[in-house]
């Protein structure tokens, strides 16, 4: 599916994070629900194998005062790089591990927000080359 985006991400990380308001909204309010979708619908995880992992994970980071945070973030970008590999979205070793890592701690929302809008932009073109 992310071979015919060109192996880029189809948005950029913050300044198109309003492109899909839709995306954007559930990114921000329902975090692990956007992740646990975009995971669902690559055929990674499970939805609610996903979303209870994500949902746990936030309530870890809230119950050890932000100790735990450092891990949660170093999962996701864990996931992230397994969503890079199924998209075929180029992944640069060190540099892709930072930049996901940054993106993480910088925007959650925003981060979510582009892998969302890139399957969708994804599966729209699948769609569209099979017709």
């Amino acid at each position: 599916a992310g071979a015919a985006l060109g192996g880029q991400w189809s948005s950029s990380l913050v300044c198109d994070s309003c492109q899909d308001p839709s995306i954007a909204c559930w990114s921000l309010w329902f975090p692990c629900i956007r992740w646990a979708d975009t995971l669902d619908t690559l055929g990674i995880m499970n939805f609610w194998t996903a979303f209870w992992i994500g949902f746990l994970a936030l309530l870890l980071t809230e119950a050890t005062y932000g100790f735990s945070w450092l891990l949660v973030v170093l999962g996701l970008a864990h996931w992230r790089m397994r969503v890079r590999k199924k998209l075929r979205v180029v992944s640069s070793g060190w540099f892709a591990w930072a930049a996901d890592l940054a993106g993480f701690c910088c925007c959650l929302p925003c981060t979510l927000a582009q892998e969302a809008r890139h399957v969708q932009s994804a599966f729209a073109a699948e769609m569209e080359a099979q017709q």
